[in-house]
């Protein structure tokens, strides 16, 4: 009797080395995160991203632009900065998200709040990022179950499992004179930094801007991946909260290493040199004759 069936896309995690500027304006306009608080974030944004193999690592590297001033903890930076740059930031590529940037490595500005108007509370915006550059039209994944239980899945009673092809970013999405640009923000929105709801908001929200990224559509909703399973539960669902939208699927996990700022896993260290064999000892006097 078969009590389960499941399938998994089993490979070396890989890093994404990534910045994080706190953009503090004056009374009214300073983010609620401090850097302990952003490191937690990310920690939480990483169980969401382990899911398709990917890591978020802070950049090692000192250099500094626009100000900024490093914390206490390497990769994550204070920067002062006008009342607008950090309070009802607005546009498709707000100059918050590319201060002290660096080629190639992800840059995520805390800021104080954004305006988008309708009504909508904005809780973060990625910004500039590269096309996917895996060849065709879709991402496909094909094998039984099917990705996300998508019907037919291929268990008994459904038929055999299809091929399901996935839309995902394939413009480049981003401000001129930046070729090496990988931005996003995150706002106050997600609530108080310190709290379990908050660190699981902040991280949610952290995961599914890098989605975005990394290439990934909306699940569901305008300019969608196309897909219509799971309903709600997927990380990259346009609305829903991160205490239900949560998860990612083999389909996602194959479309993000289109993704240029994904690195190849590091080389596994070459094997250690086995140890010398030890001298011979010395040879010793020869034994005495035996007595008559």
């Amino acid at each position: 009797m078969v009590l389960a069936t499941y399938r998994a896309l089993v490979r070396q995690i890989r890093d994404i080395p990534c910045r994080f500027n706190i953009l503090n304006g004056p009374a009214g306009a300073v983010p609620s995160s401090g850097h302990q608080e952003v490191n937690n974030h990310m920690q939480v944004a990483n169980i969401f991203l382990r899911q398709v193999g990917l890591r978020l690592v802070l950049d090692t590297d000192v250099t500094v632009t626009d100000g900024a001033v490093a914390s206490a903890i390497p990769g994550i930076f204070r920067i002062s900065v006008g009342a607008g740059v950090t309070r009802n930031v607005t546009g498709n590529y707000p100059g918050s998200n590319r201060l002290n940037y660096r080629p190639d490595v992800l840059n995520i500005a805390y800021i104080h709040s954004d305006f988008i108007g309708g009504g909508w509370v904005g809780f973060g915006m990625a910004s500039d990022f590269s096309a996917n550059n895996l060849p065709g039209d879709r991402v496909e994944d094909s094998g039984t179950p099917s990705t996300s239980w998508i019907r037919p899945c291929g268990i008994p009673p459904d038929a055999t499992a299809g091929t399901v092809r996935m839309r995902v970013f394939r413009g480049n999405q981003r401000r001129t004179g930046h070729p090496q640009l990988y931005a996003l923000y995150v706002t106050n929105a997600s609530g108080n930094p310190t709290t379990q709801a908050g660190i699981l908001t902040y991280g949610g929200t952290i995961a599914h801007e890098v989605g975005h990224i990394l290439t990934l559509r909306h699940r569901i909703g305008a300019g969608n991946d196309t897909l219509s399973r799971p309903l709600g539960t997927n990380l990259m669902h346009g609305t829903n909260p991160s205490t239900l939208a949560q998860d990612l699927d083999i389909v996602q996990a194959r479309a993000v290493l289109g993704c240029p700022l994904v690195r190849a896993p590091a080389a596994a260290p070459a094997p250690a040199a086995a140890p010398a064999a030890p001298a011979a000892a010395p040879a010793g006097p020869a034994p005495a004759a035996p007595g008559p």
